[in-house]
C-alpha cells in the first residue's frame, strides 16, 4: 500500500501485515508482551492476516498467531484460525521464541507454552 500521490508516494503498511511482521520479527516487536497485547486488541481481518502468513511462510509464525486467535476467542479469525491448523508441522516451537525451553506443549500447535495460558491472559488484562 502507498500513501501520498505522484513523486510523494511513500509505503505504508496494515495492521495485519505489521502483526505478522511483529511475531516474525519480535525482536523488533517492543517486547513479546506488547506484541500479545496489541495482537489482542487489534480488529483484524481474515483474509489479510492468512494472505500474509502466506507471503512470510514462516509455519512456527502462522502456529503462534492460530494459537493465540484460539485462545482468546477471536471468532472474526475463524478461517484463520483453520487456516492456520494446516501449517501445524511436527516440529516443537516455544510459544515465546526468546524465552525458556520450558513449559507444557500444546499437542494441537506443537507449541511449547514457555508463556502459559494464564499468563498470557494476565499480560492482556494488564495495561503494563
Amino acid at each position: 500500500m502507498y500513501n501520498g500521490y505522484g513523486d510523494y508516494k511513500y509505503p505504508i503498511t496494515d495492521v495485519e501485515k505489521t502483526i505478522v511482521d511483529c511475531f516474525d520479527l519480535p525482536q523488533y516487536s517492543g517486547g513479546y508482551s506488547e506484541l500479545i497485547r496489541a495482537f489482542a486488541r487489534a480488529k483484524l481481518d481474515a483474509d489479510k492476516l492468512t494472505n500474509y502468513c502466506m507471503i512470510v511462510d514462516n509455519s512456527a509464525v502462522t502456529k503462534r498467531l492460530g494459537f493465540l486467535a484460539e485462545l482468546l476467542e477471536k471468532e472474526n479469525l475463524l478461517t484463520f484460525i483453520e487456516f492456520a491448523r494446516t501449517k501445524v508441522t511436527r516440529t516443537c516451537n516455544e510459544f515465546d521464541p526468546f524465552g525458556k525451553t520450558v513449559g507444557d506443549i500444546d499437542p494441537t500447535w506443537h507449541l511449547r507454552l514457555n508463556v502459559s495460558k494464564k499468563a498470557i491472559k494476565e499480560i492482556i488484562q494488564n495495561p503494563y
